[in-house]
């Protein structure tokens, strides 16, 4: 079996390449007090979640590496992390790989990430990830 090559981007990479994070409308706890956990989720935090999970990504991409040795390309996925840390939408701005499962999968895969817990509205962020056949 060949085996994927899934290219995570350098942070500072990731900031250029569309990283992008978006606070919900309602910015303030309702009542005014703070509750448990992080009162915000630092992009580097986002990035390590989504890096130790790169594994499901490349499953993805493997499954359709089979049948087309030279794919490669990339998924841009949207997805919004909720306070409690899980994702609650998952979807493909945009991907320049020509088998759509393989965007499908991969923000089905999104879906299945956890996150720390933080204060706060949902977070909205845009995360390109890159896919080449390795050797």
């Amino acid at each position: 079996m060949r085996h994927a090559r899934v290219t995570p981007l350098p942070l500072a990479l990731i900031f250029l390449a569309g990283l992008t994070f978006t606070l919900s409308a309602d910015a303030s706890p309702r009542d005014g007090k703070k509750k448990a956990g992080n009162e915000q989720l630092p992009a580097a935090v986002v990035q390590a979640v989504v890096r130790a999970n790169f594994g499901k990504f490349r499953l993805c991409y493997e499954a359709a590496l089979r049948n087309c040795p030279n794919l490669s390309g990339r998924v841009v996925v949207n997805f919004t992390i909720q306070p409690n840390g899980t994702v609650s939408r998952a979807d493909t701005k945009g991907s320049d790989i020509p088998e759509v499962a393989v965007s499908k999968c991969v923000a089905e895969r999104f879906k299945e990430l956890v996150f720390p817990t933080f204060d706060g509205p949902p977070i909205k962020v845009t995360y390109p990830v890159t896919f080449s056949p390795g050797g």
